[in-house]
């Protein structure tokens, strides 16, 4: 009884993460992009160097500094991922023969998504401004994230680009959540 419990509630803990995760990367992937912003997040995410996307990409030292800090937290994002899927799918694994655990780490899983996510959602527009500055000051303690309104970098990536890509995720992370909530209601009535 006590590892069944221990089960579900890591993916109770794991599964809002990965749902989180996952919605980033498929919004990144599908998100409408800017030409400049299409050559920037190669430069983040493909190891293109800024040089080999020149004169298309004409940041300062600073601007660069920066994209070369979100590389970095965005490869370990991608390492977290990684390990965070390992770990729900072999918590999913070892709870193959028990659908009871299943069921209820969909369902706790799913409410914890929704509740966190709904939370996010309300702050985000009721004050994305802090929000982000909280996210970018806990990613980038460094301070190289602000830079002025003229800058390129700036201009590239405005502060609207952030609120869509931001609610898409989110958005994308609660339909995930209830989805999983509602499957695991599904699941309860059929068993």
């Amino acid at each position: 009884m006590q590892k069944e419990t221990t089960v579900i509630i890591a993916l109770s803990i794991l599964l809002p993460l990965c749902f989180l995760l996952l919605s980033y990367k498929i919004t990144i992937a599908v998100f409408p992009l800017t030409t400049y912003q299409e050559a920037t997040l190669d430069v983040i995410q493909n190891g293109i160097t800024p040089e080999e996307t020149a004169p298309l990409l004409n940041y300062t030292a600073l601007e660069l500094s920066h994209v070369t800090d979100v590389r970095k937290v965005m490869n370990g994002i991608n390492i977290f991922l990684g390990f965070l899927l390992m770990g729900t799918l072999s918590l999913l694994f070892y709870s193959r023969n028990n659908p009871l655990i299943l069921q209820k780490s969909l369902r706790y899983g799913g409410i914890a998504t929704i509740g966190i996510l709904i939370m996010v959602l309300l702050f985000s527009f009721l004050d994305f401004t802090t929000l982000f500055t909280w996210f970018h000051q806990l990613f980038f303690p460094q301070g190289n994230w602000s830079f002025p309104a003229d800058s390129l970098l700036i201009q590239t990536f405005p502060a609207e680009f952030f609120v869509n890509i931001s609610r898409s995720i989110f958005l994308l992370a609660l339909v995930l959540g209830i989805g999983a909530f509602l499957g695991s209601r599904i699941w309860s009535t059929r068993t």
